[in-house]
């Protein structure tokens, strides 16, 4: 996971297991955080998009300058962790949903990137719609 440590505090992000790249750098403003093995990630994601925990972070800042946290918050963070049958039927329940997830987003860049590639060409006249029609149909 993610997290944001100064500027726009409770900003949390999820680096999927099925990640593009095997390794990130990760920003000055920016801490990285691995849950135990027991507790899902996702769990933990959004237990800290609560508002309650954006409250209590936003309370609990270091508000000299510009507000920030730090990694040692972030281990004390009071989250409450459910027994393992509860964990497991979580973990049931919201991992298809991110996995569907993490491909809808592949699948929109990919669309998005052929859309960039192929408007230019329409519009120029240099590519007709019966021709990617046809490809189209090639292709099914």
């Amino acid at each position: 996971m993610l997290f944001t440590q100064r500027g726009t505090l409770g900003q949390v992000g999820l680096i999927p297991r099925d990640a593009k790249h095997e390794r990130y750098i990760v920003s000055q403003s920016q801490m990285k955080m691995t849950c135990a093995p027991r507790v899902p990630a996702e769990f933990v994601v959004l237990a800290f998009k609560q508002r309650e925990a954006l409250a209590y972070i936003e309370s609990n800042a270091v508000a000299a300058g510009v507000p920030h946290i730090n990694l040692g918050f972030l281990r004390g963070f009071p989250i409450l962790i459910p027994s393992n049958e509860v964990l497991d039927a979580f973990r049931t329940f919201v991992e298809p949903v991110h996995s569907r997830m993490r491909h809808n987003v592949v699948e929109n860049a990919n669309l998005a990137e052929l859309r960039d590639v192929l408007l230019p060409r329409l519009l120029s006249g240099e590519l007709r719609i019966r021709e990617i029609e046809r490809a189209v149909e090639a292709v099914a």
